[in-house]
């Protein structure tokens, strides 16, 4: 995979803040890519995250992710480069998660954690999933709203 579309998304503040996370420089890119490539393989892992390409252009759009939280619970997530912020590819890809899970996995819960401050992912989440309440997130120093939806 090309490192140039990870590296835009990675290194952009705008971006970064609704995760949040912190702003990542190139080496910091091209190891944490390498990592998430490396993992694809593993059998028992936390997490699987998947590239989210523009189908037509062949264009590395950002990212998603199952984390498994135990047997019956998964959470979804996903993070995009700011020029297909609002083009509907967050609804696409939480319905696609969504349909994916109840579909082909056995987890029978679905959660996701938005900040409070990223208001296009919370209107996507209700879309989909019912909000369960918000809590101080120290480590990232946010309010967390809480998503769920069950099978």
């Amino acid at each position: 995979m090309d490192i140039d579309g990870f590296y835009d998304m990675q290194s952009s503040r705008k971006a970064m803040d609704m995760v949040p996370d912190k702003v990542m420089n190139l080496k910091e890119c091209e190891r944490d890519l390498a990592i998430r490539i490396a993992n694809y393989t593993k059998t028992d892992k936390p997490f699987d995250v998947w590239a989210v390409i523009n189908s037509q252009t062949n264009e590395f759009v950002g990212t998603c992710a199952m984390v498994y939280t135990n047997q019956n619970t998964v959470e979804i997530g996903y993070r995009f480069r700011v020029q297909f912020w609002g083009a509907g590819i967050g609804t696409e890809v939480t319905k696609g998660l969504i349909d994916y899970i109840f579909t082909h996995r056995t987890e029978t819960k679905i959660i996701a954690d938005v900040s409070q401050f990223n208001i296009g992912s919370t209107k996507i989440l209700e879309k989909f999933m019912t909000k369960t309440g918000e809590s101080f997130n120290e480590a990232d120093n946010c309010v967390d709203l809480h998503f769920e939806v069950v099978k």
